[in-house]
This record gives C-alpha cells, structure tokens and sequence, in this order.
C-alpha cells in the first residue's frame, strides 16, 4: 500500500454495519491461542460437563491482528463495565481456563 493511500485511510472512520449479512452464535465457552502473527478466538458450547471435566462443540474460530485484539479488549472491557454498571456482578467463571496447548477439536 502505498503512502498515499495510507493518508486517505487514516483516522477513525464511521462504519455501516450491514447487519443483514452475518452469521450469529450463542457462545457459553471460548479459548485463545496465539501465534506470532495473530490471535485466534474459538467459541464454543458446552456439550457436556462433570465435577472433573467439561466437553466443548467449537462453533467458530476467529482470527484477529494483534492490533485488532487490542481493541476488541479495550471495547469488551468498556462493555463489561458498562453491563455490570447496570444489572450487577457476573456470576463466578465455571470450567478452569484452558492453556491453548490443552484445546483438541475431535473429529466427527
């Protein structure tokens, strides 16, 4: 890219989301790797949990700049402010967190 396309795109810039295009997940459990170039989310459902173990359906993986990373957590951490702000604190985490070594997708 060049200098001077870098100029016209600079700064913040109003964005349109075109909400009738995307794809929506309910989520009740996630895990974060990271790798030199960027970082990978995946959200997921519990399929099953006991007292010693919880099994997780991945249903996405998103990948993320590092630089993208960080405002999605600048942004999720004002949201959560905000949420507790207004209903109160969250509940206590249930499953441990997992080390990204730790996640294994099985195979249907």
């Amino acid at each position: 890219m060049s200098n001077e396309n870098q100029k016209q795109i600079a700064g913040p810039q109003a964005i349109e989301w075109l909400t009738d295009q995307h794809s929506s997940v309910y989520s009740n459990i996630s895990a974060v790797g990271v790798t030199p170039f960027d970082l990978s989310i995946i959200f997921g459902e519990v399929a099953s949990a006991t007292q010693a173990a919880v099994r997780a359906r991945p249903l996405v993986k998103v990948l993320v700049s590092p630089e993208q990373a960080s405002i999605l957590v600048q942004v999720l951490q004002q949201s959560l402010k905000t949420f507790v702000d207004g209903n109160g604190p969250l509940r206590p985490a249930g499953a441990r967190t997992l080390e990204p070594k730790d996640f294994k997708v099985e195979s249907k």
